[in-house]
């Protein structure tokens, strides 16, 4: 019996359709953090929250996230949201989410301590009781992407991507780059 060469298989399945939109994607992706880190690398300190800002804007937008933004550490054990964006139609939440306890991401402290990231692909796989959850699901959150900022090893806030009312999948790929923009947001900062 005469098998169909690889190609030609993968071609009638719809796998090297699918992998080559994901890599068009992913090149997109890695050609968008090149010119943010761009930007931010080279902003003047009085244009850095601009900087940041735009980096949010672009990559939230690229990413299909409904929100993008940057929690910072202000003061011992307080977290606030100090940039954000939202895509049309999404409520802003940056007013709500000032002076939080640093406690509210305890459970992510480990994770980012290793730097690395936190993925909730559905928030209401959650705990019912998880007081995370229930903070998430206030905002309409159903996806989380959480990226630290480190700074000295110690952790400075996050850079975060919600999805809402629906549930987001990220590449890995797409959330190396993520953590590469993040990387110089904490530089910056």
């Amino acid at each position: 019996m005469r098998h169909a060469p690889i190609p030609d298989l993968l071609e009638r399945t719809g796998c090297a359709t699918r992998a080559r939109a994901d890599l068009a994607r992913l090149t997109s992706a890695q050609a968008l953090s090149l010119g943010v880190v761009d930007t931010l690398l080279s902003a003047p300190l009085d244009q850095l929250d601009a900087a940041i800002q735009n980096a949010l804007v672009r990559l939230g937008a690229f990413c299909g996230s409904d929100r993008s933004y940057v929690f910072q550490q202000t003061r011992p054990g307080i977290i606030c949201n100090t940039h954000e964006w939202c895509a049309p139609g999404i409520t802003p939440m940056i007013d709500m989410l000032q002076d939080m306890p640093m406690d509210l991401i305890a459970p992510w402290r480990p994770v980012f301590a290793r730097d690395a990231h936190v993925y909730i692909s559905d928030v209401l796989e959650l705990d019912a009781t998880d007081l995370l959850r229930e903070t998430l699901e206030v905002q309409g959150i159903r996806s989380l992407l959480a990226v630290p900022l480190m700074e000295d090893g110690q952790i400075i806030g996050f850079m975060g991507y919600d999805s809402v009312d629906q549930v987001r999948r990220f590449m890995e790929g797409e959330i190396y780059l993520i953590r590469s923009v993040a990387n110089i947001v904490s530089t910056q900062l």
